[in-house]
């Protein structure tokens, strides 16, 4: 079962998820201010834009891959693991939650 808006205002606002993009299998860190901001950084660049979580329990986050606009994600967890959903069912990221920043992320 998919986590609640209220799921995911109380575990994702200053965490990092780690893990690794469904489509291109590239490692991933993404950070999740507590401001709305969220800051991908992976192999082979990093980007950031604002994000909100809506009252029906997705992520969405403006200007990340692939293009212009904001893209959703519904989040499955499955133990300490989670998977999020594009809104087209197409996997975009298998991860684990780290509290605040990684220290690899800067990197």
């Amino acid at each position: 079962m998919a986590l609640s808006a209220s799921q995911l205002r109380a575990i994702l606002p200053g965490s990092m998820l780690r893990g690794r993009s469904g489509a291109y299998g590239l490692n991933i860190y993404l950070y999740l201010s507590k401001e709305g901001t969220a800051v991908m950084s992976f192999e082979v660049g990093a980007i950031s834009g604002p994000y909100r979580i809506t009252d029906d329990g997705l992520l969405c986050m403006a200007n990340f891959p692939p293009g212009p606009g904001e893209r959703c994600c519904t989040f499955y967890q499955q133990g300490e693991q989670y998977k999020l959903f594009y809104s087209n069912g197409e996997l975009a990221m298998v991860a684990t939650r780290v509290l605040g920043q990684d220290e690899h992320f800067l990197r």
